[in-house]
């Protein structure tokens, strides 16, 4: 939803799907793009420039140059702070040429640029595209969405990139009016969630930085909050975070996108548990079907980084040359290869594509109101049961610590992320959580090495050799069990003070449950 003037940051309120050429023309000949106002064709070129060092990049912010007939126009895009996906942040400036101003680019993102000059901008890459351009407009809704068809490419370093995708751009109305539109398209023609912006291409197309991932913002909740609004605010912020690490978990060279993403998804069933009471209960479970599914595919790939960076990387420190751990760490990249590319493949499904925009619906729309007065009171005055129910399981399923199997404890160890989240996401509402969330992240991380200790021998299990290699192999499974096991006494005494660390803590929300 663009301003109506330039100089200053409008928010761009979009969708955007890959689509063959194929597609989209039957797209055009099916409703409701059949009735909507044609605006003719254009050919667009834009040049991306950045510094020498890709510093522009590194802080998020997108730079071009657009020819528009005899004119040029500066445009700067940022992701929304807010963390909302459909949300950029642009500012358009008109410019005497086809390179950028450093000023306006001071003036649109701050000071700390104020060493940048003119000359300091220098090319990154180009996207050549023709746009077709429809207008749906919606009387009854007040809603406009422009239809933008996108045939082109994008080129950097010499190389040249295909680009095929539609965008909708609400102009007018509700956000819920834009998933609207893209869930009855995608109904008549599967459409796959474009996660890559065009400057994302160009910079992978042209050698540069991954895409940047992020970590969740804040859950800035205060004791006036409403539980409607709790909600809201909850599960945007986590959808936001699954959505804003899409294009760096599917670029994959940086493994942090797929922790960010897969940690995105955690932190939604959290919530869609911890606010299960106010939620209606088909909806809640199909949602949490979903969420569960994608994480999957996002596991079998974090699993194997684990076992690389956590246990492979110190060893073949540790034993510099080894020719057994060689092979392994090759077999184990190749099994994180096939995995990205399982991973590739259920992110490009319909079923995806179904899940964040019927999820991303109910958020904006917020589904779950049905007229209960309940929502409209303060939050504080009902979570408190709500983080005593996730309590409770945690000490039912940390009762005889000492004496819990691996596989006990990994389910304790979920159940305690659960809680740490539900006291993320509510936790604000009331004073005291900070020594809280220290505890649980301390036992977690305790626990969550003596997982990463079972995980490596299952995957190390699993990576089938040729008769040939099995004795290397089953040499390279003793050198990971032996390293483990020289620290299961400290990893077993450390998971057990912390235990009851946080076991002597008092609920900070009130009464605490009864204890097993």
């Amino acid at each position: 939803m663009k301003a109506a003037t330039r100089n200053s940051w409008a928010p761009e309120i979009e969708l955007k799907f890959a689509v063959s050429p194929e597609a989209a023309g039957l797209l055009l000949n099916l409703p409701p793009l059949k009735r909507a106002r044609d605006l003719g064709e254009r050919c667009i070129d834009s040049r991306y420039f950045d510094t020498a060092g890709g510093r522009l990049q590194r802080d998020g912010i997108a730079l071009r140059v657009r020819r528009q007939g005899d004119s040029f126009v500066q445009t700067a895009k940022v992701f929304d702070p807010a963390g909302h996906t459909a949300f950029r942040l642009e500012r358009e400036d008109p410019v005497a040429g086809p390179r950028p101003c450093a000023a306006l680019l001071r003036q649109a993102a701050g000071s700390g640029y104020a060493d940048i000059a003119d000359g300091d901008l220098v090319p990154a890459f180009r996207t050549m595209i023709n746009r077709r351009v429809l207008m749906l407009e919606d009387e009854d809704r007040g809603s406009r969405v422009e239809v933008a068809i996108d045939n082109g490419f994008v080129e950097a370093s010499g190389a040249r990139e295909p680009l095929s995708e539609i965008e909708l751009e609400l102009m007018e109305g509700g956000i819920g009016d834009l998933y609207t539109l893209a869930l009855g398209m995608h109904r008549q023609t599967p459409l796959a969630i474009e996660a890559f912006t065009k400057s994302q291409r160009g910079y992978a197309l042209g050698g540069g930085l991954p895409p940047a991932w992020s970590k969740v913002g804040a859950f800035a909740l205060d004791p006036g909050t409403s539980l409607d609004d709790a909600i809201a605010l909850t599960m945007g912020r986590c959808y936001g975070h699954w959505m804003n690490n899409q294009a760096a978990a599917l670029d994959g060279r940086d493994i942090e996108g797929v922790h960010q993403m897969r940690v995105a998804l955690r932190r939604l069933r959290a919530a869609l548990e911890l606010f299960a009471p106010w939620l209606d209960e088909g909806s809640r479970t199909r949602f949490a079907a979903d969420v569960k599914w994608i994480a999957a595919s996002l596991a079998a790939v974090r699993d194997l980084d684990v076992l690389h960076h956590a246990t492979l990387a110190p060893l073949r420190e540790a034993f510099p040359g080894d020719d057994d751990l060689a092979r392994l760490e090759e077999c184990i990249g190749n099994r994180r290869q096939e995995a990205s590319r399982r991973l590739v493949l259920a992110l490009g499904s319909p079923r995806y594509t179904s899940a964040v925009l019927t999820l991303g619906q109910w958020i904006v729309e917020r589904g779950w109101s049905d007229g209960d007065p309940v929502l409209d009171d303060p939050a504080k005055a009902h979570v408190s049961g709500a983080l005593n129910h996730v309590h409770t399981q945690v000490l039912s399923h940390g009762e005889g610590f000492d004496s819990l199997n691996a596989v006990t404890r990994h389910r304790l160890r979920l159940r305690i992320k659960r809680l740490r989240y539900a006291i993320q996401f509510v936790g604000p509402v009331f004073p005291g959580a900070d020594p809280w969330l220290q505890a649980l992240s301390e036992l977690q991380d305790a626990l969550g090495a003596a997982n990463d200790a079972a995980v490596a021998g299952d995957l190390i299990r699993g990576c089938a050799r040729p008769a040939s290699g099995k004795r290397s192999l089953a040499r390279a499974r003793g050198l990971v069990a032996g390293w483990w096991a020289a620290r299961r006494e400290h990893l077993e005494k450390d998971a057990r003070a912390r235990w009851r660390a946080f076991t002597e803590l008092e609920p900070f929300w009130g009464t605490a449950p009864d204890r097993p």
